[in-house]
């Protein structure tokens, strides 16, 4: 039923844990095919030694090119009718598969479902969210890449003859290029509101080793977005809109200023255009607000104006009490 696709390069470390995280799932009707991209370490012979005891593993050979190359290399090697994704460092929940392959037969409209995931391997981190609904996933796109990769289970038939499916110009942002590529084309999408991944954080991880090539590559694709509004931003509108789908908030009212102004434009942008869906994009809009008032707060009275009095404050958070934890924090001592 499920081919989960696990591209390895250099992994030894972690990638005994990925592998049975897989080999354990309630779902028995699966198939693991790791793509060994030119390992210098011992992740083939690992790999190689559990395929010797478990026959529904199979190693195959990545052409040395990167992320994308190796994936299209494995999706070529794939049988299965879904197919998942999964990272050499990561952890599967045990019910994983079931749970989305059931949410994808259930849903012929649907073709990629991520979920949610749990941050482990760092002190203090926490569980994060992601939208569940199309709507919302489509209004998230113009940020950021709503279907985390290592959580995310799509149809086969999806895939083109070969497998050439991921486009090597986008490596280390692979995923959101993939998943901004099928929107476009009005493909499908959902995510779990269970938590199906443990999602390692570690200093040798790609996107850290990576990130300025990852960066890179997501600015392109958040750009690409705000063609679809017919908007040609400014440079200052243009760091605005990067600043704000990375997560990478400024500091002080006329920071917050400017990234009001804009937020509004794209809003009446959003509303010639009518897309994507109003109320979604609001949503969008109001999650990333909140967040950057809350990376302001110890600003005082100036910011609980600001917060109260924008238009912004009247979007709809789909969780409101971060809305409002984001508007109090005015008053609470600033970040270091």
């Amino acid at each position: 039923m499920v081919s989960v696709l696990l591209p390895v390069r250099d992994g030894e470390r972690y990638l005994p844990e990925a592998l049975e995280s897989v080999l354990g799932q309630s779902l028995r009707e699966l198939e693991l095919v790791v793509v060994d991209d030119g390992s210098r370490d011992r992740s083939r012979d690992l790999a190689e030694a559990r395929a010797s005891r478990d026959p529904r593993v199979r190693v195959v050979q990545g052409p040395g090119r990167g992320i994308s190359a190796a994936t299209n290399a494995g999706l070529a090697a794939c049988r299965g009718r879904y197919i998942a994704r999964m990272d050499q460092d990561d952890r599967c929940r045990p019910r994983r598969l079931e749970l989305q392959a059931a949410f994808l037969d259930a849903h012929p409209g649907v073709g990629i479902v991520g979920g949610q995931k749990r941050l482990f391997g760092s002190p203090g981190l926490r569980q994060y969210r992601y939208p569940t609904s199309h709507a919302d996933i489509q209004a998230a796109v113009f940020f950021y890449c709503p279907v985390l990769g290592p959580t995310s289970l799509f149809r086969a038939d999806l895939v083109p003859p070969g497998g050439a499916l991921y486009d090597p110009a986008e490596d280390f942002a692979e995923d959101y290029g993939l998943l901004s590529r099928w929107l476009a084309a009005g493909v499908g999408a959902a995510v779990l509101d269970e938590v199906v991944l443990d999602y390692r954080v570690h200093p040798a991880q790609s996107g850290a080793v990576h990130a300025p090539r990852l960066a890179a590559a997501a600015d392109r694709i958040r750009l690409a977005w705000l063609g679809r509004l017919g908007l040609e931003p400014d440079p200052a509108e243009r760091e605005l809109h990067l600043a704000a789908g990375r997560g990478e908030w400024g500091r002080g009212l006329e920071w917050l200023g400017r990234l009001e102004a804009w937020f509004l434009k794209l809003r009446a942008a959003r509303a010639r255009v009518g897309f994507p869906e109003a109320e979604a994009f609001d949503r969008t809009l109001a999650r990333r607000w909140a967040a950057a008032l809350w990376a302001n707060r110890g600003l005082g009275g100036g910011l609980a104006r600001r917060a109260f009095r924008s238009p912004l404050a009247r979007l709809p958070h789909p969780e409101p009490w971060k809305a409002w934890a984001a508007r109090l924090g005015a008053f609470l001592p600033a970040p270091s």
